[in-house]
C-alpha cells in the first residue's frame, strides 16, 4: 500500500535554500512517506523544494504550486537524495525512473486530473535528467574493492 503524507511547508527566508530561486518552500517538520518501490522515507525538517519545476509560460495549466505540490516534495526528496541509487552508483537510471513514477501515481491519487498527470510526468521524464545528474554522489571505485 502506497501512503503519501501531509506536508507542512512555509516559504524559504533570505539565506535558505538557492538565492537564485525566489519562489522556493521549506518544510516545518519532518515528514514520512511510504512506496512499496522504495520503503519507508523520512523527509527532514528544512529540506528546501521548489514545488512543481514548471517554466512560467505553463502555469495557467500546471500552477507549481497546485495540487500537485506534495507530490513534487517526495519527487524532491528521491531525486536530492538519489533515492533508490546503490552506494557503488549501480541503479542509477533506474532509481531516477521510479521517482518519475512514483511522482506520476502521486500526482494521480492527489487528484489530478489525468491528462495534466501525464503532461507533467512527461516533463520530469524528458527534462528531469539534469537535475537528476546535478546530485549524483561520486563514486569511490577503491572501496569497492576487497
Amino acid at each position: 500500500m502506497t501512503q503519501w503524507p501531509d506536508i507542512n511547508i512555509r516559504k524559504t527566508r533570505p539565506g535558505e535554500g538557492n538565492p537564485r530561486k525566489t519562489d522556493q518552500f521549506i518544510t516545518t517538520e519532518d515528514f514520512e512517506y511510504h512506496h512499496p518501490l522504495v520503503g519507508k522515507r523520512v523527509v527532514p525538517a528544512g529540506f528546501v523544494t521548489d514545488g512543481l519545476s514548471v517554466p512560467q509560460l505553463f502555469w495557467a495549466i500546471i500552477p507549481p504550486h497546485g495540487i500537485g505540490f506534495a507530490a513534487a516534495v517526495v519527487h524532491d526528496d528521491c531525486y536530492v537524495n538519489q533515492v533508490g541509487v546503490m552506494p557503488n552508483g549501480t541503479f542509477f537510471y533506474e532509481a531516477r525512473r521510479i521517482a518519475d513514477y512514483m511522482f506520476y501515481e502521486y500526482l494521480l491519487l492527489l487528484g489530478m486530473p489525468l491528462w495534466e498527470a501525464q503532461l507533467a510526468f512527461f516533463m520530469v521524464s524528458k527534462f528531469g535528467a539534469k537535475a537528476f545528474r546535478r546530485y549524483r554522489k561520486p563514486v569511490d571505485v577503491w572501496a569497492l574493492i576487497d
